[in-house]
């Protein structure tokens, strides 16, 4: 059985008797530090039966072969039988956005004709992550629209950084209300062109601004 770090797996467990045994059966695990079971069915009862068996294996278990012993026992009884678990590391990508901001109402004598979106992103997870944010938007009277991305970058794990986006406007843009989306691409990989390979996507942010003089 092979479980990555903090995931989980099942198995199911039977219990089949001898003879004319038909006790209850209760069962247990002896298992690693780090390890948490459960069972579906606990005990087994007429001395016949299944039982899933679910094993977790916490984020602070090391990459490794383990071994888990499950035990059935009834009375002054009790039988065990072994399994073994391959336990590797985690391939799962954690980020969590920290920080958004933008100017909600964007003078352009007073914020230099540019609005600015900034967001923080952290990697908490155990692998390191190729981001890309993304900013989309469009007045509400579908007049001007704009859309602008950051370079791809690389976050390692329990790293932060900080990414800004600036779209410029001009003084036709006054009075217009934009309603706009940043997004958040993410992956484990790129492409030869420096694109991020089968991106996933988060949405950080949805939100509206107006422009004035």
């Amino acid at each position: 059985m092979i479980i990555q770090t903090g995931g989980s797996a099942t198995s199911t467990v039977t219990v089949s008797p001898i003879a004319s045994f038909t006790g209850a059966v209760a069962l247990s695990t002896t298992a690693p530090t780090g390890f948490t079971t459960s069972f579906s069915t606990n005990p087994i009862t007429g001395g016949t039966g299944t039982s899933t068996l679910t094993i977790i294996v916490g984020t602070s278990v090391a990459p490794g072969s383990y071994t888990l012993t499950v035990n059935g026992n009834s009375g002054s009884t009790t039988h065990t039988t072994t399994i073994n678990v391959t336990v590797t590391a985690s391939t799962k990508t954690t980020l969590v956005v920290t920080q958004t901001s933008w100017t909600h109402r964007l003078s352009l004598s007073k914020n230099g004709h540019t609005q600015t979106f900034t967001v923080t992103i952290k990697n908490t997870g155990k692998t390191p992550a190729y981001i890309q944010l993304l900013a989309a938007g469009n007045s509400t009277n579908l007049t001007s629209s704009f859309n602008i991305g950051s370079a791809v970058a690389l976050l390692t794990p329990g790293k932060s950084v900080t990414i800004s986006l600036s779209q410029p406007f001009n003084t036709t843009s006054i009075g217009l209300k934009f309603n706009f989306t940043i997004q958040l691409l993410y992956g484990t990989s790129i492409e030869a062109t420096g694109n991020i390979l089968s991106p996933q996507t988060i949405q950080v942010a949805k939100g509206t601004f107006a422009i004035a003089a």
